[in-house]
């Protein structure tokens, strides 16, 4: 197995040592200090340094493309015969790592969907509606002209190609609002990419659906939020996934069908199978898609954490190898909605410029009835729960709910609130954001 954190390994080790796996070899690119594997798994640590995993992604696979010798030889001793398979979530450029066969990787063809100045060619075949949209070279000159023609008062969004690498948590995306975001933004986009996506700025709340696409049909899952905040010079900040929320169901019923559509196009344009994702904007009952993710996404902790027996993550691989002829899509997707319907969750994580104190490591806050966070007092029941923690990448803080009298609200304008509650009442050093708003 192979991952940049140790972390996003251990369910799966777990999972193949419950099923029969003779043996778990995991080669992480950091262990964080709280993960433990079992006796039953060999971890070899790379010891990479990052502040995000945005930073870790590229400098692993830089690792993985020529392995070190003594990764080489700790692999031969785990596995001499040269059977074991590899399974992963990066983009190297074949099916084999070190001798052995990768399984359920993601084709080097299916990268084109995360490309966000190709993805119109997916919503064209799918006939799904977009927001007005221009590809031009990263020049000043040719930026400024699309931004003018595509602002309708609120800015345009510009998105990065992937010639420097896929991107993700909005880190190849700004927002540019003027002809002074244009001029600080665009020498960055030169540097990083050929083309760049200038979209029409779109409010509204950003939320995802996940689908699969199987050989027995596709799947399509109920919507999430993601909880996408902004910071100071208006550029978004991407948090986390949370499952609270409940749109109408007409909103529902629309982005799902859209989800279907988008799953389509993946399986006639790149002949693709597997997990993805339609990231998007919801505007009003008008769902305007942004991007696709052609993996699993994040946001179906709440499935694995719940429904650990589904093996979602061997699912999606045995769909990506089209070995899946034995699971009915319609059983997997019922069950699917029936566990996200039922169990909520979601998880909001910030990079801290300055150290959390000790004394604020932990800390339970309670929603009043005005929407007011307050201290839980002792003995009281918790609405959320702050967690900061060390890693690799430096201090994060976490921000989790943990009462059901959340369902059916949005997150993100309440991560917003309790980030003021700490930074006015504890004297936090915390980043000041802002949430979306409805349009």
């Amino acid at each position: 197995m192979l991952s940049t954190s140790g972390s996003r390994l251990v369910r799966l080790a777990r999972e193949l040592v419950e099923l029969g796996a003779a043996g778990v070899f995991a080669v992480a690119g950091t262990v964080e200090p709280h993960v433990r594997f079992g006796n039953d798994v060999t971890c070899y640590n790379v010891g990479l340094a990052g502040r995000t995993h945005g930073e870790l992604g590229p400098r692993f696979d830089t690792f993985l493309a020529d392995p070190p010798t003594d990764l080489r030889a700790a692999l031969d001793r785990f596995d001499p015969d040269r059977q074991a398979w590899v399974l992963d979530t990066r983009d190297l450029p074949t099916g084999q790592f070190a001798g052995r066969r990768r399984y359920g990787w993601r084709r080097h063809a299916w990268a084109r969907a995360e490309d966000k100045t190709w993805i119109h060619h997916v919503w064209a075949r799918a006939g799904i509606p977009a927001a007005p949209s221009l590809i031009v070279p990263p020049e000043p000159d040719a930026l400024a002209r699309a931004s003018r023609e595509l602002d309708h008062g609120a800015g345009t969004v510009w998105a990065a190609d992937t010639r420097s690498g896929i991107h993700g948590s909005a880190s190849g995306i700004r927002w540019v609002r003027d002809s002074a975001d244009a001029a600080r933004c665009a020498p960055g986009f030169a540097r990083r990419c050929d083309q760049v996506r200038v979209m029409s700025f779109v409010e509204g709340w950003p939320c995802t659906v996940h689908g699969l696409v199987m050989s027995s049909g596709l799947v399509a899952l109920r919507p999430l939020e993601l909880v996408v905040l902004r910071d100071h010079n208006h550029q978004f900040v991407f948090t986390g996934t949370a499952t609270y929320w409940d749109c109408s169901p007409d909103a529902e019923r629309l982005l799902r069908a859209t989800t279907r559509q988008v799953g389509e196009a993946l399986r006639d344009v790149l002949d693709y199978r597997g997990g993805f994702t339609v990231d998007g904007i919801l505007t009003g009952t008008r769902f305007v898609p942004t991007e696709v993710n052609a993996r699993l996404g994040s946001g179906l902790e709440t499935i694995e954490q719940h429904r650990p027996e589904l093996h979602l993550s061997l699912v999606n691989r045995l769909a990506q190898e089209r070995d899946d002829g034995a699971i009915d899509s319609g059983w997997f997707q019922e069950v699917a909605l029936a566990t996200l319907a039922t169990y909520r969750g979601g998880w909001v994580e910030l990079p801290l410029e300055h150290p959390v104190p000790p004394q604020h490591r932990t800390i339970e806050l309670t929603l009043d009835p005005t929407d007011t966070w307050r201290a839980t007092p002792p003995g009281g029941t918790a609405t959320a729960v702050v967690r900061t923690r060390t890693s690799p990448h430096g201090d994060i803080l976490g921000w989790e709910p943990v009462s059901d009298e959340l369902r059916g609200r949005l997150i993100a304008p309440l991560v917003v609130s309790a980030l003021d509650f700490l930074r006015r009442e504890l004297g936090l050093v915390l980043p000041v954001l802002t949430a979306p708003r409805d349009a």
